[in-house]
């Protein structure tokens, strides 16, 4: 079973067995060899790039260890014990600098981190992580990220270039920060949950990383919605003018000048919009903006063709008050939908549980087991899971959710789920068949 694809919400770990670990291993740690070479971490993530049209992020990992070790009277603990490292198989990963040393100093003379028992190791690692991640921006600007790291394992190196480890390393104290360079986004915690604890809960080896980010929004709202919103209220103004043969040139021409300024402006803006397949927030919001010009262009024509051949001219005042009736409802509309962008949008953000299963039920992440795949179990588990989403799924709700920009899934990706998940156990029953599996199952219709 994967064990680490589930949401974390822990943002430190600490191992629960007995006796409890403290941070300076002082007390029974330090008089008890069987608690000796348990390793404490505080690791600060600095967030330092991420795209979200390529789809890849860059994190450096600055990680502060502390342990206590036999003191062997001995000047060449470090050559036995080499210097720490961590192994994340999912990433590119680059170690910058990775050494230990001893700490000598106290508080008191009494109190010597340093005595005849044990010696008390303190040491930095810097770690330079580069990945890959399909960024889900529907929900863009207003759009939350978690980035999963996945396995991530501490192990003992001989040097910090080696590429390979001799000893797992075991640590009982593992707290985090995430921070970041980048003014676009903000970050709302690291969160960290032991996956593989080797059997016992008084230390753990393997880690499950998440880090969580939002995009800051403002700049967005300023400079795309908000302007926008001034260039389509000055475009529509026409529909108050009186509407004759001999202005329908000016009306138009107010029409088309705005029209083609917001096609403009909406192209000028790409550069700082995602590139995707699919319509995002924003895209819908300026979208709805050029169709409602465009509407109001054509009624301009159909009007004076209804009433070009009215000599009484009771049907233009009839399409005067409509049409005043229509520009009043327009601009109440348009300023309730920025005033609904400006304080209802940027709280009203999907739920972190919602954003991780965008990823979670795609089967993005790294399995503990690769041969895992061959399981009907999971495969399964995925397509009833995606039958019972879809059935549960509420059509006309979500439809109405997705155009708010709420969190809820698109119609067609709750029936592409099941699509795919149908398909993964037919080809996986397939491969079984081949590979001589005795159990099988046609899954479901």
């Amino acid at each position: 079973m994967n064990t680490s694809t589930g949401l974390r919400k822990e943002r430190a770990y600490v191992a629960s067995g007995d006796p409890k670990p403290r941070l300076h291993f002082n007390g029974e740690w330090d008089s008890n060899p069987l608690l000796h070479e348990r390793v404490c971490c505080h690791a600060v993530i600095r967030l330092l790039h991420v795209d979200t049209k390529e789809g890849v992020f860059t994190a450096r990992v600055k990680c502060h260890w502390a342990f206590r070790t036999q003191n062997t009277q001995d000047n060449s603990e470090v050559l036995m014990r080499g210097v720490p490292g961590i192994r994340i198989p999912a990433l590119i990963t680059t170690v910058e600098e990775s050494r230990v040393w001893k700490d000598v100093t106290a508080a008191s003379p009494d109190e010597r981190k340093t005595n005849h028992n044990t010696v008390y190791w303190k040491g930095t690692s810097t770690f330079l992580l580069q990945g890959y991640k399909i960024f889900h921006m529907e929900n863009f600007p207003f759009d939350r990220h978690v980035i999963n790291l996945e396995n991530i394992e501490f192990v003992w190196r001989p040097e910090k270039e080696s590429a390979d480890y001799y000893k797992s390393m075991k640590v009982v104290i593992l707290t985090t920060d995430l921070v970041t360079v980048l003014p676009e986004w903000d970050t709302c915690g690291a969160f960290v949950k032991a996956v593989r604890p080797a059997d016992t809960k008084e230390y753990a080896q393997t880690f499950n990383w998440q880090l969580r980010v939002e995009r800051q929004d403002w700049f967005y709202i300023r400079q795309v919605f908000w302007m926008s919103y001034l260039m389509m209220i000055v475009s529509i103004t026409p529909l108050v003018i009186p509407n004759r043969e001999e202005r329908m040139g000016d009306r138009l021409g107010v029409y088309c000048s705005g029209l083609l300024t917001l096609v403009a402006f909406k192209y000028g803006v790409a550069v700082h919009l995602p590139c995707v397949p699919y319509a995002t927030f924003a895209d819908d919001y300026l979208n709805w903006q050029i169709t409602t010009i465009s509407m109001c262009c054509f009624e301009t024509v159909i009007s004076y063709y209804s009433y070009s051949d009215d000599l009484s001219y009771h049907e233009i005042d009839y399409w005067d008050k409509g049409e005043k009736i229509a520009f009043v409802v327009l601009i109440l509309f348009w300023t309730c939908y920025l005033l609904f962008v400006v304080f209802i949008k940027r709280h009203w953000k999907h739920p972190w549980d919602y954003v991780f299963s965008k990823d979670s039920l795609e089967g993005y992440f790294e399995v503990d087991d690769p041969f895992d795949y061959f399981k009907l179990g999971i495969a399964e588990r995925n397509l009833q899971e995606a039958e019972s989403q879809k059935n549960e799924y509420r059509w006309c709700r979500g439809f109405i959710l997705n155009i708010l920009g709420g969190p809820c899934r698109h119609p067609k990706d709750v029936v592409l789920q099941v699509t795919k998940a149908d398909a993964q156990l037919r080809e996986l029953n397939s491969l079984r068949g081949r590979l001589d599996f005795k159990q099988r199952t046609y899954g479901f219709s």
